[in-house]
């Protein structure tokens, strides 16, 4: 697991992840140019096997291998907690997935003011 704990908050129908895709014994940024490339994450609960929702990445500055991930309406829409985030690239035919799952802790939203 990743060291990047991400915290994201319960019921968030926009929430936007924008990261940057670097090989990891480089460090240099993956070009993802190539209208063939598509970049997917899946959501699932803390070592559970069940996806939750999969999105597929928007590219913002592809050539420098910035993303971003539109999480769906209802995505958040889960118990407080623990859960993972798994990025693939697929250049045409050829899978990568990260080597990195991102940690999510989902917290509950603050209640409404009465």
């Amino acid at each position: 697991m990743s060291d990047l704990l991400l915290t994201l908050t319960k019921n968030d129908t926009y929430p936007l992840i924008y990261m940057q895709l670097r090989d990891k014994f480089t460090e240099l940024a993956l070009d993802l140019s190539a209208s063939t490339t598509v970049i997917t994450a899946k959501f699932r609960a803390l070592n559970a096997t069940t996806t939750l929702w999969e999105a597929t990445a928007t590219k913002v500055k592809a050539n420098l291998g910035v993303i971003y991930i539109e999480i769906p309406a209802s995505g958040l829409d889960q118990d407080a907690g623990r859960y993972e985030i798994e990025v693939t690239v697929t250049f045409n035919s050829e899978i990568q997935t990260s080597p990195d799952i991102i940690a999510v802790k989902l917290r509950d939203e603050f209640p409404a003011v009465a």
